[in-house]
């Protein structure tokens, strides 16, 4: 008898059971293949993004150092510059650098060197704006004049001869006689009428003194020495030269004064009788090395004075750049956002803005 021999069942998958597994593993796998795709393209945005982003900081880094560096500013408004910088290329010619942009989204920000081609620094410009941040500077040019007669006492009416010996001393106040737009003066020599007293062995300080309101010697400006071995024995004009005596202003007189300083006499000088040209003019006297002086209108010491004076010039006001605030913005394209910069662009130099009228420029404050 043959023994009889059985499996055990194996069991199946149904045809509903496959149709459904297939479908979810469909559902799961486009799914990750939609997240996988979501996140491509969601990395290569924001690569763009900082590509945008990178270009606008490079544009903006490339102003700003350039702009440090300004020399003087050739042009100025709110949708472009142009400037100086030092020479780059070794041509002893400084560097002209000017940045345009048109006003309209979308046109590019161009940069160009001298007289070459403008080169696109930026494509897509959203917007490109300038303020600038000056320092009004006012300068008034002054003018000297060639020497001239300033002052001068000389007739022959009532000359005395002044004897200048230990405390006997002897000066002259005087204005000058300048043009209505004078604004200082100054003298650069004097000549007096000398002669020798006696030995011919003194010694006169000829001294230059800022008056008192009294007009009487207040402060000394200036001294120089006449040597009576030097002078003849008949009057003569001994001319003394003067340095530094200069921007005095136009209202202000001046005392000349003949000091003794050796000898038993140093000398003797011409006065007359004041010719009354000079109403303010004045000669001082004194016996007792000057306290007291005696101030007398009637007479005057024979004298020119010589010197020069200043006349301003128009006033002219102009500008120094001391900063430039910047905004750049990279217009929107496609997936990639707008990029926007503001910076502040100081500029080392403080730049001349001098050759164009500041009204145009549009400032960050009123000047």
């Amino acid at each position: 008898m043959v023994p009889s021999t059985t499996f055990p069942k194996r069991g199946g998958f149904t045809l509903v059971e496959v149709v459904g597994a297939i479908t979810i593993s469909s559902i799961v796998i486009g799914s990750a293949l939609g997240a996988l795709q979501l996140f491509t393209l969601s990395g290569a945005r924001l690569q763009r993004t900082e590509t945008a982003r990178s270009q606008t900081s490079v544009a903006m880094h490339r102003l700003r150092s350039e702009l440090l560096l300004a020399t003087e500013v050739l042009g100025a408004a709110p949708t472009s510059i142009g400037f100086l910088i030092p020479d780059t290329n070794n041509d002893g010619f400084p560097e002209k650098i000017s940045y345009n942009w048109s006003g309209i989204a979308g046109d590019p920000l161009t940069r160009q060197v001298g007289g070459g081609t403008q080169d696109v620094v930026m494509a897509r410009v959203g917007a490109f704006s300038l303020a600038y941040d000056v320092e009004v500077v006012t300068t008034d040019t002054k003018t000297e004049s060639a020497e001239t007669l300033l002052f001068s006492e000389d007739t022959a009416t009532g000359l005395i001869d002044y004897v200048i010996f230990k405390k006997n001393w002897v000066g002259q106040y005087f204005v000058p006689a300048l043009p209505a737009d004078a604004v200082s003066w100054g003298v650069t020599r004097i000549n007096v009428m000398a002669q020798v007293h006696g030995a011919a062995k003194g010694e006169t300080a000829v001294q230059l003194w800022s008056p008192s309101v009294a007009n009487l010697p207040s402060k000394l400006l200036a001294q120089t020495s006449m040597m009576e071995a030097s002078l003849l024995a008949t009057y003569s004009w001994q001319p003394f030269a003067f340095a530094g005596v200069a921007d005095l202003p136009p209202d202000q007189g001046m005392v000349l004064v003949l000091e003794y300083v050796s000898d038993a006499h140093s000398g003797d000088v011409q006065l007359h009788s004041a010719s009354g040209a000079n109403p303010t003019a004045a000669l001082l006297q004194t016996s007792k090395s000057g306290v007291p002086w005696v101030v007398d209108g009637t007479q005057a010491m024979s004298l020119y004075v010589y010197g020069t004076y200043m006349t301003s010039s128009a006033v002219k006001t102009q500008g120094a750049l001391k900063a430039v605030y910047v905004t750049l913005e990279m217009l929107e394209d496609g997936p990639v956002a707008a990029v926007r910069l503001d910076s502040a662009a100081p500029c080392l130099n403080r730049p001349s803005m001098g050759g164009f009228a500041l009204g145009a420029v549009p400032l960050t404050k009123t000047p």
